[in-house]
């Protein structure tokens, strides 16, 4: 496991990595051979199919709360008031595990929900700093 960690974090830490492969290994930790999918997931548990799922629906609601403020010309640290999520009720099922990201990353205030056929993103800004709120 060590090993794998090493050659990982070898771009980012090159100088203690390369002092701990020292220790034990020949050569130098920079050339050795980049860890394979096997080696990672060996260290991690195995593959996580469920954080996979989670990973890319995570990526679509937050690429249509990015895009929605891109169209409104809204800085992206701008406040979401209102996300609704359509989506499969498998996929509503993995909100919970990535809700508190969403809401860091987004802004987002209220998320709801409703299970339909396809994943839908709908984005309700909160209305820009000063600018009183419209009667609905």
């Amino acid at each position: 496991a060590l090993s794998v960690f090493l050659r990982l974090f070898a771009p980012f830490l090159p100088f203690a990595t390369e002092e701990i492969w020292s220790w034990w290994q020949p050569g130098s930790v920079h050339k050795a051979s980049w860890p394979t999918e096997a080696e990672i997931l060996a260290v991690a548990g195995g593959a996580d199919d469920r954080g996979a799922q989670a990973l890319q629906v995570s990526g679509e609601i937050l690429g249509a709360v990015r895009k929605k403020k891109s169209e409104d010309k809204r800085p992206l640290n701008s406040p979401v008031a209102r996300l609704v999520v359509r989506a499969p009720e498998d996929t509503l099922e993995l909100l919970p595990d990535i809700e508190q990201d969403l809401r860091a990353s987004g802004q987002l205030h209220q998320i709801d929900t409703m299970v339909t056929e396809v994943l839908q993103v709908d984005v309700e800004l909160a209305p820009p700093e000063g600018v009183p709120r419209r009667p609905e």
